[in-house]
This record gives C-alpha cells, sequence and structure tokens, in this order.
C-alpha cells in the first residue's frame, strides 16, 4: 500500500519534469516576453506534482480525484507553454 506521494510514479515523473523546466528556463533569454513565458510554465509544471501532492495528503475519494484532475490539467498547460517556448525560439533563429 502507497502511504506517501512520493511513491506515486505520476507524482515522480512531476517532479522530473519541473526540475527539467527550471533547468531549461535558466537557459533562456529574459527579455520581457521570454520572462512571462518562464513564470507561466514554472508555475505550470509546479502545480501538477504540487496537486498530486496535496490532494493525496488532504482528502480521499471524490476530493482527491478532483486533485488530479487539475494536475492533468497543470500537465496540459506545461505541454502548450513548452510548446510556445519551442516555436518561439524557433522563430528568433530565423
Amino acid at each position: 500500500m502507497i502511504s506517501n506521494y512520493k511513491e506515486l510514479l505520476f507524482w515522480q515523473r512531476a517532479h522530473q519534469v519541473i526540475l527539467l523546466v527550471i533547468k531549461l528556463c535558466k537557459n533562456l533569454p529574459k527579455d520581457g516576453i521570454s520572462v512571462i513565458l518562464i513564470n507561466q510554465v514554472i508555475r505550470a509544471a509546479g502545480s501538477v506534482g504540487a496537486n498530486i501532492a496535496e490532494g493525496f495528503g488532504r482528502y480521499k475519494g471524490k476530493e482527491y480525484k478532483r486533485f488530479i484532475q487539475i494536475a492533468l490539467g497543470s500537465a496540459n498547460e506545461t505541454e502548450y507553454w513548452l510548446l510556445v517556448i519551442s516555436e518561439r525560439k524557433l522563430n528568433n533563429k530565423q
């Protein structure tokens, strides 16, 4: 039986993703638009693991399911911001 959110494979993956996002963001330019994008992607990526952890620690049943749904939404938001950052980087090279 799992007794801690850190044992959950999907939390472990979410934690790895936020660490990679932070590393990526350190290498981005610090102009006005990039700062906004960096803030958004870090907040979204951090929200995934945070919601898994909070839901695991506070709630059971339907409430926990709601936190997992929020985490999934944040994962999709993270993917979107990474897409924007990627496309912006490609466009700036041309």
